[in-house]
C-alpha cells in the first residue's frame, strides 16, 4: 500500500474548503487514513468521485460512538476518523449519496450532540455548518 503525506493547504476551521480538498485528494487517488496535526496521511487507490463531509465533535473526549458510526453508514456515510477534538471526517463513496442532515434521525442527532455539549464548545461551533 502506497502513502502520501500532505501538509493540509487550507485553514483547518474552513469546513468547506477542507471537504473540497479531501475531494479533489480523492480524484487523484489519495483517500485520507490518518490526520497529525496539519499533516494528513493519504493511501493510494484508485481515484474515484466520493464525497467529504466533516461532522460536528460528540462530547468531550471527541468520540463518535458506534451507535452513531452505524447511523451514519446506513446512510451511505464512513466515519474515516477524528480530527483533533474539532470534527469527525465522513466520507460516502457514492457521490449521489443525500447529505447526511437531510436524514431526520440525523438531524436530530447532531442537535442532541449540540444540546450535551452544553452549546459552549465545538459542537454548537460546528453545527451551525451544518443547517
Amino acid at each position: 500500500m502506497k502513502e502520501k503525506l500532505a501538509k493540509l493547504p487550507v485553514n483547518e476551521h474552513k469546513i468547506f474548503d477542507v471537504e473540497l480538498w479531501l475531494e479533489q485528494m480523492a480524484l487523484k487517488g489519495f483517500f485520507l487514513t490518518e490526520t497529525v496535526g496539519s499533516w494528513w496521511y493519504f493511501e493510494k487507490r484508485e481515484p474515484a468521485r466520493v464525497l467529504y463531509r466533516l461532522a460536528p465533535i460528540d462530547g468531550k473526549r471527541g468520540e463518535c460512538d458506534e451507535a452513531r458510526q452505524k447511523e451514519y453508514l446506513k446512510n451511505g456515510w464512513r466515519y474515516v476518523m477524528t480530527h483533533r477534538t474539532l470534527y469527525h471526517i465522513l466520507r460516502a463513496d457514492d457521490p449521489d449519496t443525500a447529505e447526511f442532515y437531510t436524514n431526520s434521525k440525523l438531524q436530530e442527532m447532531a442537535l442532541k450532540w449540540q444540546v450535551d455539549d452544553g452549546g459552549g464548545g465545538n459542537s454548537a461551533v460546528h453545527w451551525g455548518l451544518f443547517v
